[in-house]
């Protein structure tokens, strides 16, 4: 009985160890950093020397410091800003204007309302010549775009080359303005779990544009939970740019 058990789990750890992919991965792998969820479709054929991916992320943005940017920015808006800037001078001729946005939906046309009441506000400010109430506004303003969600998509494809039994990696190449260098790899668990990492290897440095970006810091996502508990009063459903 002893041999049998000890045979049984020789057979069982040679086979779960030589697991071989009998078909190109289509999944959706979560973020273990952000809300995002990456949807995956690869194609090849087996042994997936190489296989030709094509990737859908779909995140959910946010600006959590739209506040304190617009306080960082009312300590620069003087008394006459609100008689010569251009954007102020726009938002009046819109309070002005009597024919008021309106929509099907009452949750658009709530959106409407706030707008219409910040156009009218920035305006009686500027009537007044009242910078306290000016920065009021714009500070209020700001509140509800920090508690507006945007939803973001982006599609893109890669190709992949077989490095060792689970693993697979694109060819890096300068991409963009700043020739970012991103590797992307797949790791299989070998039985229904994935792993898509990326790591940007370097980036022109010489740019001012381009200093900021983060080097040598992976971005993981892998199979998981992708249910987020999100402070949104708002969502903006607007084409990405």
């Amino acid at each position: 009985m002893t041999k049998l058990v000890v045979t049984l789990i020789l057979l069982f750890s040679f086979n779960s160890q030589g697991k071989t992919l009998d078909y190109a991965p289509t999944t959706t792998l979560a973020s273990s950093t952000e809300m995002s969820v990456l949807e995956m479709y690869c194609t090849g054929t087996p042994p997936f020397k190489t296989m030709t991916c094509e990737f859908t992320q779909k995140a959910i943005r946010t600006n959590r410091t739209a506040v304190d940017n617009a306080i960082e920015s009312n300590k620069k808006l003087k008394i006459e800003d609100l008689s010569t800037d251009k954007e102020v001078k726009r938002i009046c001729e819109l309070a002005k204007s009597k024919d008021l946005p309106s929509h099907e939906l009452p949750s658009v046309n709530e959106v409407y309302k706030n707008q219409i009441a910040f156009q009218k506000k920035i305006c009686d400010c500027r009537t007044k010549k009242d910078l306290d109430c000016a920065k009021e506004a714009i500070v209020d303003q700001a509140k509800i775009e920090q508690r507006t969600c945007k939803i973001a998509t982006t599609n893109y494809k890669l190709e992949f080359n077989k490095i060792s039994d689970k693993k697979w990696m694109n060819t890096p190449t300068p991409q963009g303005l700043c020739k970012v260098v991103n590797a992307m790899t797949l790791e299989w668990d070998g039985n229904f779990k994935w792993t898509y990492t990326q790591t940007r290897l370097s980036a022109d440095s010489d740019s001012e544009l381009c200093k900021s970006l983060d080097v040598l810091k992976p971005v993981v996502y892998k199979t998981g939970d992708m249910i987020h508990k999100v402070d949104c009063e708002y969502i903006d459903l607007s084409p990405s740019l």
